[in-house]
């Protein structure tokens, strides 16, 4: 008798060691989305940070030496404006966060100089991430 194909029994256990994979593949690979996209809003960020202080060096007459005192905000919209940051949608102007592509536009930097340096840093460090494993401690002092 000549058979062709696979019985039943084969085709389950097939089916079964491609579950095993899949159980164990999806959660490393969602961990490590995770740690990409939050490698990437902090490179972001510092991109952000960059542009602020860029336009605070061509802008340096406005900023204050006093680091506590914050007279010249900048929002990231400001700096999409003023050509120092690129937008990420293009269609509606934004730059878009890489976690949950949430608008960064309405954050504020805050800018100031000390030692005749140029300074930046966020304005409201809780509003920059709603996400409580976002490590902004190199800004956020």
């Amino acid at each position: 008798m000549n058979k062709k194909g696979f019985t039943l029994v084969e085709l389950l256990a097939v089916i079964v060691i491609l579950a095993i994979i899949i159980t164990i593949a999806v959660p490393s690979t969602i961990a490590v989305s995770n740690k990409i996209k939050k490698k990437m809003y902090n490179t972001k960020v510092d991109m952000i940070m960059d542009a602020a202080k860029m336009y605070g060096q061509d802008n340096s007459s406005k900023v204050n030496s006093d680091e506590n005192s914050c007279n010249v905000l900048v929002k990231v919209s400001d700096l999409i404006n003023g050509g120092y940051v690129k937008k990420d949608d293009v269609d509606n102007g934004k730059v878009l966060s890489p976690i949950d592509n949430s608008s960064m536009n309405d954050l504020q930097i805050c800018l100031y100089k000390k030692n005749n340096r140029i300074y930046a840093k966020p304005n409201n460090c809780s509003g920059w991430t709603n996400n409580n494993s976002i490590d902004l401690t190199n800004y956020c002092k």
